[in-house]
C-alpha cells in the first residue's frame, strides 16, 4: 500500500516537473519561489471516486435542480430537462 505522504510528494513533485520552462532547469530563485509557495498553499486533497448506476438518479435530481444560468455555467448552455436526462 503506497503512503499518503510519499503519494502527495509525487503528485507535488510530478505537478512541479509539468509546469517547468520548457528550456532548462528552474533557477534558485523559481525553486525557492516554488517552495514558498508550498508552504504557503499546502496541498488540498479531493476524494474522487467511482460512480455507479445507483448515482444516477441523485445526480440527475441535481442537475434539473440547477435554475437556468447555472444550466448554462455547468454545461455551456441552459440545457433543457430532456437534454439533462
Amino acid at each position: 500500500m503506497v503512503e499518503t505522504k510519499a503519494l502527495i510528494t509525487a503528485t507535488l513533485d510530478a505537478g512541479l516537473e509539468f509546469f517547468r520552462a520548457p528550456h532548462g532547469e528552474l533557477s534558485e530563485v523559481q525553486k525557492a519561489g516554488a517552495q514558498e509557495e508550498r508552504k504557503a498553499h499546502p496541498p488540498v486533497l479531493v476524494p474522487i471516486r467511482s460512480l455507479a448506476e445507483s448515482h444516477r438518479e441523485r445526480i440527475a435530481q441535481h442537475l434539473l435542480a440547477l435554475d437556468e444560468q447555472d444550466r448554462y455555467l455547468r454545461f455551456g448552455y441552459a440545457a433543457q430537462e430532456a437534454q439533462i436526462r
